[in-house]
């Protein structure tokens, strides 16, 4: 009832405001002014109180009303309430195809459902509805075999009713292909488009780039480049591409792609100086990622400090690193939790034990940064590599979080590295129980073995690798399974 009351505190649209077109020239926003502000509600609660306005009216029996609401439910802020978007959705006498995309594109679980509903309903899909459905079939907890053939039967469903061949379809299906790793399937709706625009090219770059499939990626550039009929790539186009690069490592390719965006005169773009940056310094040349960082002068962000600060890390350059955190300090640039990450990366890369202490502390301290397992884990593969054993084990003693796999596993290769095998039992203790409710694969004995290796403590080796095969027999028993076959009417 209180926003049935609340209705009555809506006051009339003031002039200052400016609602789109269809606003202005739709009749029922003509016949009832106050409706113009719809398009401004943004938070739940405004959205109710002029819900409640078209009920009171009657308003809400007109499909474009009803269909704007929900709508709008959808994407409320601080956060959409879904039970409400289906309360509205549930009192509509015929949903539009609009409603129904609506509630497609947001109970994505309930995806196929309510498309096989609307079909059973008689109401038609439009080109909007198949790419909700394809992205359902993405959104799934775990994609799966399972998944892709639901992909493939709405590809069917899209051929049947005549929207195979439209190219915002198109580029869905070949989003979802790219998701199940398949490829071929994905090239196949790509060859069949008659129109390629760019977001068709990128998709599938992107993909292609996704699937971990770096060279074909760059064959698929140049094939856009070559071809005269073929859009001018964009943006998202060159990011896809420098991503691929710097998962190849190739410098040259590096090279190659930065002198394309230099001839493109696009090189002042912030995102595309920072992929750059980053580009660089994952190909190992620390020296042309600072050289892209200088040039880039006045238009730095937070990224391109960090991405600067990650490569001279990768590269060994710790001490460069801390010169150029402290530059970004003083320049009133503030570091995010990433910067540190990569901050301490350097310090442990380059065995700087107090600088990155005293990084740590500042982030707590100074930036009210809450650290996490990523910042944890840099101090203690800090601690591990400069030989500090006993002092990272009493860190992750005294952490906030729980140590995961990796970071116990970083203090146990130390322990082989600096031959304790003392502490590394304890250690790979901690890392059984850790382990014991996803399945302990014996990781930790492999690392402890070689410890006592190393050390020549045979009895003890021999002693793990025997109940290495003790655990492996027992786990192959339990697996083994068998399954009744019918013959002729008889079952083996």
């Amino acid at each position: 009832m209180r926003f049935l009351r609340g209705y009555c505190s809506i006051t009339a649209v003031s002039d200052l405001e400016l609602p789109p077109k269809w606003v202005t020239t739709n009749r029922i926003f003509q016949k009832y002014p106050r409706l113009r502000s719809l398009h401004q509600c943004r938070f739940l609660q405004e959205l109710q109180i002029f819900h409640s306005y078209t009920i009171v009216t009657g308003v809400i029996t007109n499909p474009f009303v009803a269909s704007y609401i929900l709508q709008q439910s959808v994407t409320a802020i601080p956060h959409p309430c879904l039970r409400y978007s289906s309360t509205i959705f549930a009192n509509m006498v015929d949903p539009t195809v609009f409603s129904w995309n609506t509630m497609i594109r947001a109970f994505t679980s309930d995806a196929l459902f309510l498309y096989e509903e609307m079909r059973r309903r008689g109401v038609l899909p439009d080109k909007h509805t198949y790419p909700f459905l394809l992205i359902a079939c993405r959104r799934r907890t775990s994609p799966s075999l399972v998944d892709a053939g639901l992909g493939r039967s709405v590809h069917v469903h899209c051929l049947a009713t005549g929207f195979g061949n439209d190219s915002f379809v198109q580029t869905g299906l070949m989003a979802m292909y790219f998701t199940f790793g398949l490829k071929e399937d994905a090239g196949n709706v790509f060859d069949e488009m008659a129109d390629k625009d760019v977001v068709s090219w990128t998709g599938m770059i992107s993909g292609l780039v996704d699937c971990n499939s770096y060279k074909d990626a760059f064959l698929m550039f140049n094939i856009m480049r070559r071809d005269k009929s073929s859009p001018l790539p964009n943006t998202a186009t060159l990011l896809s591409l420098m991503s691929a690069s710097l998962n190849l490592g190739s410098l040259a390719i590096a090279a190659s792609i930065h002198s394309y965006l230099a001839k493109s005169g696009i090189t002042s773009n912030l995102s595309i100086s920072n992929s750059l940056i980053d580009m660089y310094g994952k190909c190992g040349s620390s020296s042309d990622a600072m050289e892209m960082f200088i040039y880039m002068d006045n238009i730095r962000d937070v990224h391109s400090w960090t991405s600067v600060i990650t490569s001279l890390a990768l590269n060994g350059h710790g001490r460069t690193a801390l010169e150029i955190f402290s530059g970004m300090k003083t320049s009133g640039i503030v570091p995010d939790s990433v910067t540190f990450i990569a901050i301490l990366s350097a310090c442990s890369h380059s065995g700087f034990v107090d600088e990155g202490k005293s990084v740590f502390e500042s982030m707590v301290k100074d930036f009210t940064i809450v650290p996490d397992t990523k910042h944890y884990g840099c101090m203690v593969d800090l601690l591990s590599r400069a030989g500090h054993l006993e002092d990272a084990y009493r860190f992750i003693s005294k952490m906030d979080v729980k140590p995961n796999l990796e970071i116990l596993g970083s203090l146990l290769s130390a322990c082989r590295i600096h031959k304790n095998s003392d502490l590394g039992l304890i250690v790979s203790e901690k890392i059984k129980c850790v382990c014991k409710e996803e399945g302990y694969v014996g990781g930790p004995d492999v690392l402890l073995s070689n410890i006592y290796a190393q050390e020549e403590q045979w009895d003890n080796v021999v002693s793990i690798r025997n109940g290495m095969r003790m655990k492996k027999k027992r786990i192959n028993q339990s697996s083994s399974s068998r399954s009744l076959v019918e013959v002729n009417m008889k079952v083996h």
